[in-house]
């Protein structure tokens, strides 16, 4: 049996979102559309009442900004998407939604999305070739974009971040996929498993994946050895040089949609230009913060990272360092990519208003 225990309304949910970009590219996006909101509503209901009136009282404020953004010509229907998510991530983490119900049914997908990306580097091809130019160095497996796969085991990591088992499998194919931030961040969950006393009173669990995985690694050592050339090496100690291209190009781009910002009217700061500075510069701004401004304006931006900002703070005062870390981490992600606004950034917003409560 693939699910732990049946709750639909969540696997409506998980299949929607595991699987939506192979249903675009079958051409039935719209399967993943009538799934996801399927299970908002199911979420919806099910959630505390003061969630679901905090959720509807959201939408309609949002629904009022959009129609002032239509009627100024900067807003579409696809600009509602992102919100939604955020919305969406906010009432899971005030349901019973437990990530570990499905946890055989995740890791089920991610030896599947695995295989996938290790047979990419055999082919010389994507699987859902999207028309992306194929590279040895970063991978997509079951998606259609390495970005895509990066915010995919991202956000896996979240919702299995104190298990040590599956954080080891989504390390893996992170590795295979050369997203950087995903080796970094599953490489940061999975150290802090070891310095938890949670993994020392189950250091036995499952110890049979944990050596099917050792024996992965074995036999995929031809193919890390193909895949990690100097250059792909290169790739991961920029990281850690401040004056490398990695950071240069960002900030060259973000100075782009810096100078569009400033150039808003007052309407358009308050209720957003839409794809207006992409559309100009051929380019996104390649930060979450900056495209929010951009999109949505600064009251509804301002108020989603105040809150965010809240929840570290809360963290702070509980002295809660392991998640201080992550947040800020995922601070620094939504600064310098454009983090959360595909279906399993679900997910990842999840994780963040689960950080309210101090036991988690």
């Amino acid at each position: 049996m693939l699910i732990d225990r049946i709750e639909y309304k969540y696997f409506i949910l998980l299949i929607g979102l595991l699987f939506s970009d192979i249903l675009s590219y079958a051409g039935l996006s719209v399967v993943t559309k009538i799934l996801f909101l399927l299970s908002f509503v199911f979420i919806l209901k099910e959630s505390k009442t003061s969630a679901s009136y905090a959720a509807l009282g959201t939408i309609f404020v949002l629904y009022t900004f959009f129609f002032v953004g239509f009627l100024l010509g900067i807003h579409n229907l696809s600009y509602f998407i992102f919100p939604i998510l955020v919305i969406t991530g906010f009432l899971l983490a005030q349901s019973t939604f437990n990530p570990d119900h499905f946890r055989t049914f995740v890791v089920f997908f991610l030896f599947i999305n695995g295989f996938a990306l290790v047979l990419e580097k055999f082919t010389g091809g994507y699987l859902i070739d999207s028309g992306h130019q194929y590279s040895l160095i970063q991978g997509q497996g079951l998606f259609s974009w390495t970005k895509v796969q990066g915010e995919f085991l991202i956000a896996m990591s979240l919702l299995f971040s104190k298990d040590r088992s599956v954080l080891l499998i989504l390390l893996l194919s992170a590795l295979l996929s050369g997203v950087r931030a995903s080796v970094l961040l599953i490489g940061l969950l999975l150290v802090f498993t070891f310095l938890s006393s949670y993994d020392l009173k189950n250091k036995v669990k499952n110890k049979y994946l944990v050596l099917s995985l050792l024996a992965s690694i074995f036999f995929l050592v031809p193919v890390f050895q193909q895949t990690f050339t100097p250059h792909n090496i290169q790739r991961y100690t920029s990281m850690v040089d401040i004056g490398s291209s990695t950071y240069s190009v960002r900030e060259y781009v973000h100075n782009l949609h810096y100078d569009c910002i400033l150039g808003y009217s007052p309407d358009q700061l308050i209720f957003g230009n839409g794809e207006y500075c992409q559309k100009l510069f051929n380019w996104g701004a390649e930060s979450t913060t900056l495209h929010a401004i951009e999109y949505y304006g600064l009251i509804l931006s301002l108020g989603l990272f105040a809150y965010f900002a809240y929840i570290l703070l809360k963290n702070i005062i509980w002295l809660n360092y392991q998640k201080v870390g992550i947040l800020l981490i995922l601070i620094v992600y939504m600064w310098n990519w454009r983090f959360g606004f595909t279906y399993t950034g679900i997910f990842l917003w999840w994780y963040i208003f689960r950080m309210t409560n101090r036991y988690v």
